[in-house]
């Protein structure tokens, strides 16, 4: 693999990398679950970049490369798809202790068997003994599987039934039509880790959302609404738990007050359900 091939390859994924990560180290606003997303994510483009780079320059016709082959593709099928899989849950806004954003998690077991199958089967593809790569009768699974996910992001968007077309929505949309894109550029053969270029700036566009202005106003009513009671606007008792843990992690003296109303449930039967207030 020449130097000019490996530049044109990994340019544009290399700067989006750059920029996703320099703006991560910089942000502040960030909550612990998309910090680590978005981490997550980047953490999966570098391995993927890596692994891509490294099978291709084994690609020469020496069969003493063709198992450090087949184990640098398996380790770029497998991580390719869970790059969608990270930006899926930033979409819909899920992480794993959602159940159904795990299950649909567990197709990526399948797609890594797949993708070391080629140590003990042809099944997904091959390498022969002049060490060139052929396809499977299950070899477009790989592909299949990002359209899979790629679907699911869509559903996603529309489940949400925005009364009006915002960035995020937006933001989904062209992420997925990059993606699709790419996705028809390589089967096509017109260009390699293009797929990967797209997600890549689709991570971080999605990053820039998170910073937006719409993004923030979300945000804060969401908070508000978790947080407060819909009729007295009174901190409620998940705020409560959520300040108190907060504030005995400093080492300042703590007060507490409690207030204990004498035979307020009596007042609260007689007059709050007719009321309808209490």
């Amino acid at each position: 693999m020449v130097l000019r091939e490996l530049i044109q390859t990994n340019f544009a994924p290399a700067i989006g990398m750059f920029f996703t990560i320099f703006f991560l180290i910089g942000d502040k606003n960030l909550s612990r679950k998309h910090k680590f997303f978005f981490w997550s994510a980047v953490a999966a483009c570098i391995t993927e970049l890596i692994a891509t780079n490294i099978e291709l320059s084994l690609a020469a016709p020496n069969t003493t490369f063709i198992r450090w082959r087949i184990f640098w593709s398996a380790i770029g099928y497998t991580v390719r798809p869970a790059i969608l899989y990270i930006i899926l849950g930033l979409t819909v806004d899920r992480d794993l202790r959602d159940k159904s954003y795990r299950r649909v998690g567990y197709v990526l077991i399948f797609n890594t068997f797949l993708a070391f199958s080629a140590f003990f089967s042809g099944i997904a593809y091959s390498f022969n003994e002049e060490n060139r790569w052929g396809r499977g009768p299950l070899g477009m699974w790989f592909y299949y599987i990002l359209a899979f996910y790629l679907a699911i992001i869509v559903t996603g968007l529309i489940g949400k039934k925005q009364k009006y077309i915002g960035i995020k929505m937006s933001l989904g949309i062209a992420c997925v039509g990059i993606v699709i894109i790419a996705m028809i550029c390589e089967m096509e053969n017109m260009g390699v880790g293009l797929s990967r270029t797209a997600m890549v700036f689709s991570l971080l566009g999605y990053l820039m959302y998170f910073q937006s202005t719409e993004y923030q106003k979300e945000h804060i009513a969401k908070v508000y609404v978790a947080e407060h009671d819909s009729l007295t606007g009174a901190l409620n008792r998940y705020a409560f738990e959520n300040q108190t843990q907060e504030l005995t992690k400093s080492e300042e003296a703590l007060e507490f007050m409690i207030l204990d109303i004498d035979k307020f449930k009596a007042v609260n039967d007689t007059y709050g359900r007719a009321l309808k207030k209490w």
